[in-house]
């Protein structure tokens, strides 16, 4: 009986939270069951391994591909996960299932397409692993599904970045005639492209003249990629105090990534920022309640020490437990250690407050 065979059989005499959270072998058990903590655990350690444990996250992937296949939701919820990690075998699996008519794969794929329209990296980065993975036939697959959801889209730009990601060319002549046209998603679609360098060669200066057109444009990525560009000196001369002009317009126009940047650099401080955590409080609130995890992690931080705001574990604990939720492993060691802080008698009370801010 091999080690997950194992699990599932003591699984029913684990007791308690420390000690699932204590052994390396605890999520392998429940993700099979379905569990989502476990499941994005177990995602985590088949995207970048961590020795032995390799194998059996694997195994447990291989599991949901075949429930998935079934029509099972919970196989697709479980690729959607590994897809999250930019895992191309789950993106794969996903386009084939999108490419057969499957309604609840065109929907994980539109889901990854809005994150990475927004210009989310770690969006983008899903679609570009399966790109560069070799997988040739897969990455094909994809691009018939995502050209199939283009037909019923209401932003076709979307769906067309994607494919440019992937390479495909037909979706690049698109992007740049659409681009000279004065599209500002399109303007915005290639800054990225550029920018990072998906599906072409990294150009910071294709960047700059593409982001500072959609800029014109009012549109709030764009003012925020000026902030990075600045304050790197990618493309542009390095000058912070055009960063931080760009950076607060972003923001103020309610731009998540703005809002948790102007949080970091108002939490950390910098030559050019003063430190400030009751404004860094101020702009990772306005993040976390849009539902950014980075945001929720560091705002429960704040609250774990009371800088900026009044210390509540309570209040840690329920912005923790919601950035546990969606995808990072060290999102939820934040929320392990929060288990053991809030008194047992106020858990009740930190779950309710945890809802009502994901509601």
């Amino acid at each position: 009986m091999n080690r997950i065979a194992n699990l599932v059989s003591v699984l029913p005499f684990i007791q308690s939270a420390h000690a699932l959270v204590s052994n390396p072998d605890w999520p392998y058990a429940l993700a099979l069951q379905g569990h989502l903590p476990a499941l994005k655990e177990v995602a985590n350690r088949a995207e970048w391994g961590d020795g032995f444990e390799d194998a059996d996250a694997k195994a447990v992937l291989k599991h949901f591909i075949k429930q998935a296949a079934k029509g099972d939701p919970d196989g697709m919820v479980a690729l959607g996960i590994f897809s999250d990690r930019g895992n191309a075998d789950a993106l794969q699996a996903i386009a084939h299932l999108a490419e057969n008519g499957r309604a609840d794969a065109n929907v994980v794929l539109q889901r990854f397409i809005d994150r990475a329209a927004e210009g989310d990296p770690d969006g983008l980065n899903t679609f570009r692993t399966l790109s560069e993975s070799g997988k040739a036939e897969a990455k094909m697959a994809l691009l018939r599904s995502i050209k199939n959801i283009v037909k019923d889209a209401p932003h076709e730009m979307k769906a067309t970045l994607v494919m440019a990601v992937l390479g495909d060319p037909d979706a690049r002549r698109a992007t740049l005639q659409l681009a000279g046209q004065g599209d500002p998603d399109a303007q915005w679609a290639l800054t990225l492209i550029y920018y990072y360098g998906y599906g072409s060669t990294q150009n910071y200066a294709e960047a700059v003249k593409w982001c500072q057109k959609a800029v014109r444009h009012g549109d709030a990525k764009a003012q925020w990629m000026l902030f990075l560009m600045y304050r790197g000196g990618h493309g542009l001369p390095q000058d912070f105090i055009e960063a931080k002009k760009w950076l607060r317009k972003a923001a103020d126009q309610g731009y998540i990534r703005a809002q948790f940047n102007l949080g970091v650099l108002c939490n950390s401080g910098a030559e050019w920022y003063p430190q400030d955590y009751a404004e860094a409080a101020k702009w990772y609130r306005k993040a976390a309640e849009q539902g950014y995890g980075y945001a929720q992690d560091h705002l429960s931080w704040l609250y774990q020490k009371g800088l900026g705001v009044d210390k509540d574990y309570v209040q840690a604990y329920a912005w923790a437990y919601l950035a546990a939720e969606q995808r990072r492993s060290d999102w939820s060691s934040t929320y392990n250690l929060m288990m053991f802080k809030v008194p047992k008698e106020r858990t009740g009370d930190a779950k309710k407050l945890a809802w009502e801010l994901y509601e």
